[in-house]
């Protein structure tokens, strides 16, 4: 029998191999021995635990009163030929080394003492000690029908082996051992935290403000977001209204946590950042994926959004300004939306840490704005990109649901409790500032989101979309996947190799993807015109246009 290397397996639990075997080819195969052996099994069920040997999946059998060991031992291998005939899914596995016969090894009189071990640990009322080996009346024999040899990789729960790794993470880790790389991945405000926050935060510390907070965060805090949104939408919010979060994403989690059970389905954009999804996953929700296309300025289509509701649509996800497409929602766009989400009453998920990034004079516009909508729609917010709070990790979420804000409260206590008592002082400070350095850091984002567009316009192969806001750049560079055959990934990671440039695949974000990547110009001006000599140097080297 092959067997793969151990660090070349896929990891598959008991329960995985289970399922995976047919209930109706087990009963045909018991059917086939019983009439070549005269050996009549009763009852059998399959029982997959990892707690004792990790991987095990054992089958009972209930046979008839005294039948000897060696005949049930001859009823096991004739058991495993007729399943490895009748299933490939478990011939599969024994070939390619996931699943290992055990039964010889168990029922061998040299191991029988490891056999009467296990079994009167598994099933004390059914071992019956005698030293003919006799079955007793009435007792289920333990045939060993596998064992995976995964090791410590069987105490991870399934979810956590699911997880997907980031390839923004793998980007990033791959980077880590290459030198002299200009970095235009990182979607951060490239200048510091206002003094006056800093210094909110520390006479917050030495004042003792650094105990528990209530639940939703400190009133001071969540009375600057209500004010912030009060003034900013025309719309009264109350501080109840308002929950101070670990930064933005864990405002969207708490948010798809207090909406979806399992097995409810939310609609995600795609291309979007890619923690939606997971964040959905971790749930046991299904994520639904709606296209964004280039040809509509990767704007989600109303007729694209309700093709993709079904009964089981809770939520949909919305992030504008966007990661990573750069795109603003319009008012007009808004409203459309609005009337399909009221119409089969579904709630907004709305992600909004780019608010104040927006370009060429476009206001920032809400999904809360559209009139209807006001009980409808969830705000995810922080601080972060607006006041360069990045490491800070402070955010909020808003939503005039009163029952909804209070469930995400409970939620967080049971994760995180609450945010740092002396950051939300902190952000509290930032909120209730003077607005003017925001509107000179957005005017030097949209004068760097100008330099790289331009930049980038100059190079063959290559199509950059102009943002309209947020702090990323989607390239287009189908002239050079489909003409030479490479993925957007392939591209991207012999870029950083060889062209010591540090770009996101745009599969990063989702299928739609495919064809384009991701630059952010949060960075230098310096950095980023080095950048862009370095992609276009590398790019008519390598992928040259005639």
């Amino acid at each position: 029998m092959g067997k793969s290397k151990q660090s070349d397996q896929q990891i598959l639990s008991a329960k995985e191999i289970g399922a995976g075997i047919s209930r109706q080819h087990i009963q045909s195969a018991i059917d086939r021995i019983a009439g070549e052996t005269g050996v009549k099994v009763t009852e059998w069920s399959v029982y997959a635990d990892d707690s004792v040997s990790p991987g095990r999946l054992t089958l009972f059998i209930e046979t008839d009163p005294q039948i000897s060991h060696s005949q049930t031992r001859i009823m096991c291998e004739m058991l495993e030929e007729r399943l490895s005939e009748s299933d490939p899914r478990y011939s599969e596995s024994v070939r390619d080394g996931r699943l290992h016969s055990m039964k010889l090894n168990v029922l061998q009189p040299q191991t029988h003492q490891l056999y009467r071990e296990v079994l009167a640990y598994q099933a004390p009322e059914a071992y019956q000690p005698e030293d003919d080996h006799v079955i007793d009346n009435p007792i289920k024999e333990k045939f060993f029908f596998g064992l995976i040899e995964n090791g410590k990789q069987n105490r991870i729960s399934d979810s956590a082996r699911n997880y997907k790794q980031s390839e923004i993470g793998k980007m990033f880790r791959l980077a880590s051992n290459i030198s002299d790389v200009v970095n235009l991945c990182n979607g951060e405000p490239d200048c510091e935290t206002p003094i006056h926050i800093i210094d909110a935060a520390y006479n917050a510390l030495m004042g003792g403000r650094n105990k528990y907070s209530p639940d939703p965060g400190i009133p001071s805090f969540r009375e600057a977001v209500a004010k912030k949104y009060s003034d900013q939408f025309k719309i009264p919010y109350e501080p109840d209204d308002c929950l101070a979060t670990l930064g933005g994403s864990e405002a969207m989690w708490l948010a798809m946590a207090a909406l979806l059970n399992p097995g409810d389905e939310v609609i995600i954009p795609d291309p979007s950042y890619p923690n939606y999804v997971q964040q959905a996953a971790s749930l046991q929700a299904v994520p639904v994926r709606v296209p964004l296309r280039e040809e509509n300025a990767f704007h989600l289509d109303a007729e694209d959004l309700e093709k993709a509701i079904t009964m089981k649509t809770r939520a949909i996800v919305l992030n504008y300004p966007s990661n990573p497409t750069g795109t603003v929602l319009e008012q007009e766009e808004a409203k459309k939306l609005a009337e399909i989400i009221l119409k089969y009453d579904l709630f907004v998920i709305t992600d909004e840490v780019y608010e104040i990034l927006t370009f060429d004079g476009r206001p920032y516009f809400s999904m809360a704005q559209v009139s209807g909508m006001e009980d409808h729609v969830i705000i995810a917010n922080s601080l972060s990109k607006t006041y360069a709070m990045t490491g800070w990790r402070i955010g909020y979420a808003v939503c005039k649901e009163r029952d909804i804000i209070q469930s995400m409260a409970m939620i967080q206590q049971t994760v995180a409790s609450v945010p740092p008592t002396f950051i939300m002082h902190a952000g509290a400070a930032a909120l209730n500032g003077s607005p003017g350095h925001i509107e000179m850091m957005r005017l030097e984002y949209e004068k760097k989101r100008d330099i790289i567009y331009e930049g980038l316009c100059g190079i063959p192969g290559i199509k950059p979309i102009k943002p309209e806001g947020s702090l990323c750049i989607f390239i287009n560079i189908k002239g050079i996947t489909e003409r030479y055959k490479i993925s957007s990934a392939d591209f991207s990671v012999r870029l950083l190799k060889e062209g010591k440039v540090m770009s996101i695949p745009g599969t990063a974000f989702g299928p739609m993807g495919e064809g384009y990547l991701r630059l952010c110009f949060a960075n230098s001006e310096d950095n980023i015109r080095e950048g862009i000599r370095r992609l276009k140097a590398f790019t008519i080297k390598e992928y040259p246009s005639e």
